[in-house]
């Protein structure tokens, strides 16, 4: 049995020998639970599809007409490759330095005091948001897809935030342009409509954060309810096949496993890559069941399975 360090958070074996038999109800099992976790995953999936198209034809209705005429009017649609592929970049990559900022300087993973990582989680996302529209816009003004961008005309944020506001009728580069205002309502508009989508598809605010080796992970999906005992043969089984399907809740890497499945293909079935990793784990467990209100309420923490590589595991323990 595997132990980690953490006062129970292992939970595999590695190279563990199963009985035809006992395999074949792995096996059972595992396909039972793989299909119930496919047909709650694929609902889930059906339920934000129609909450998505829901949530635009609201947004549709809310918008000022003037913007979808600007689009139709001066947008050619069908060099819009660049414009996308500028701002998912800037999306991307806005985010990323805001995990590295948190994870180095600040001092923050998902294992910090609970409104942090949120609340940085969605400063973050409105961030990325505004660049990912600010990127696009100036993708698309150098591939001349925009008539009421004046290739020889440098303009501010603001005079960007007219034309689309008002439309052809005053175009930017005009001598009617207001003066700069970074925070212009429609900066907002995009912050908020950044952080709604993202949210709408299943963006957790938190994840956004490092991972933390003591919480949950930014990479967590799946699980397995657990007690506070070791994982069984058929929990291994289960964790070690949503290891495969999800990655490790801590680094989320594929790396090792492809790697491994590399150099030794014919024991790809028998080498034991994840364990069942107790969160919380079972430490930091024992200390919120001292809490005051907890031996009040008599509420015990209940733990859950994730899979976790053996490299995190390691340095977890």
């Amino acid at each position: 049995i595997h132990d980690d360090g953490m006062g129970g958070n292992g939970g595999g074996a590695a190279g563990t020998f199963q009985t035809p038999s006992l395999h074949l109800c792995n096996r059972l099992t595992a396909s039972s639970y793989i299909s119930s976790s496919s047909s709650s995953r694929r609902h889930h999936h059906r339920r934000l599809l129609w909450l998505s198209v829901f949530f635009w034809a609201t947004m549709l209705k809310v918008l000022p007409e003037q913007w979808s005429d600007w689009y139709e009017n001066n947008v050619d649609t069908s060099s819009d490759v660049p414009s996308i592929v500028g701002g998912v970049m800037a999306f991307a990559s806005t985010l990323a330095i805001s995990t590295f900022v948190q994870g180095k300087f600040l001092g923050v993973s998902t294992g910090s005091i609970r409104p942090i990582p949120s609340v940085l989680g969605v400063a973050s996302v409105a961030a990325a948001s505004l660049a990912s529209h600010y990127a696009s816009l100036q993708v698309a003004k150098h591939q001349n897809r925009v008539a009421a961008y004046d290739s020889t005309t440098t303009t501010t944020m603001q005079q960007q935030d007219d034309a689309f506001a008002t439309g052809p009728r005053r175009g930017v580069g005009t001598t009617t342009a207001t003066t700069t205002n970074f925070w212009s309502w429609h900066t907002v508009r995009i912050c908020a409509l950044g952080v709604l989508t993202f949210k709408v598809f299943g963006g957790r605010f938190w994840a956004i954060a490092p991972s933390s080796y003591t919480h949950l992970g930014s990479f967590a999906r799946a699980s397995l309810p657990a007690t506070s005992n070791y994982a069984t043969p058929t929990e291994r089984f289960l964790i070690e096949d949503l290891g495969r399907k999800w990655g490790c809740h801590t680094c989320g890497g594929s790396r090792r496993r492809m790697m491994l499945s590399l150099f030794a293909p014919s024991k790809k079935s028998s080498v034991v890559r994840f364990h069942g990793d107790h969160m919380p784990p079972k430490a930091v467990a024992e200390q919120m069941n001292r809490l005051w209100w907890r031996r009040l309420m008599r509420r015990t923490v209940k733990y859950r399975f994730y899979p976790q590589c053996i490299h995190c595991s390691k340095q977890q323990g």
